[in-house]
């Protein structure tokens, strides 16, 4: 985004309007490819993020809410051990629709939920040695 303008706005109303500006640009259809919100004004991401959502899935449209399964996923860092999924989710082509969305909440997050600890072994596991192969009959 550009720099807050020198109008004797203060930084919050120059912020303001730089997101009043983008809601409108992607009211208009105007979508860049990758949008990467973050910053101190969780109102701002979330008007632009609703902004989003209206384009991608219109609540008027019952075509675009059927596909919206397939156009709009959400993700939380938490509970994601990688990036993996959220990859992945960008890389799908979008379902009888221009766009798809993909949302990552808390990405500071990412691999640090409970599910990104160490795999812990299971007691009734034991290891083989490598270096020892076995020779199976094939199956018929």
């Amino acid at each position: 985004m550009s720099e807050p303008r020198q109008s004797g706005l203060s930084e919050g109303q120059a912020m303001s309007d730089e997101v009043r500006a983008l809601e409108r640009a992607i009211a208009a259809g105007k979508l860049d490819p990758v949008y990467v919100l973050y910053g101190d004004e969780p109102a701002a991401i979330r008007a632009v993020v609703t902004a989003l959502r209206k384009v991608v899935v219109p609540p008027d449209d019952p075509t675009a809410q059927a596909m919206a399964a397939f156009n709009h996923e959400r993700f939380d860092g938490v509970d994601l051990t990688g990036a993996g999924p959220v990859l992945s989710a960008c890389a799908q082509i979008p379902m009888m629709s221009k766009w798809r969305l993909v949302e990552l909440a808390n990405p500071d997050d990412l691999g640090k939920g409970p599910e990104a600890e160490a795999p812990t072994r299971r007691p009734w596991t034991r290891s083989r040695p490598t270096s020892r192969r076995r020779a199976r009959a094939p199956c018929w």
